[in-house]
């Protein structure tokens, strides 16, 4: 099995950083539940992730985590931009 833990110092803010995350988009779950429920979903879905992804780096800290919060976070960002530029079904700008 190869080993791809990382022991990264930055690992405990990152999981501080996710959970804060997860908390700025659960209260407005429900609004974006009843204006446009993909959205809401995704919210839920992103708020889990972070949830998840914080508690696992704490515990485990490999590298595969870190790729897999990057890219969450990533998407989470471009989802943003996206929004905020060309604007998505359902939702008002």
């Amino acid at each position: 099995m190869v080993n791809t833990a990382v022991k990264s110092p930055v690992r405990f803010v990152a999981a501080a950083l996710l959970v804060s995350a997860a908390a700025a988009h659960v209260p407005v779950i429900g609004d974006h539940l009843s204006e446009a429920p993909y959205i809401g979903v995704l919210f839920v879905a992103l708020a889990v992730s972070c949830v998840t992804a914080a508690v696992l780096l704490v515990r485990a800290d490999d590298r595969r985590l870190w790729m897999a919060v990057l890219g969450t976070c990533g998407a989470a960002v471009l989802a943003y931009v996206w929004s905020r530029s060309i604007g998505l079904p359902e939702i008002k700008r």
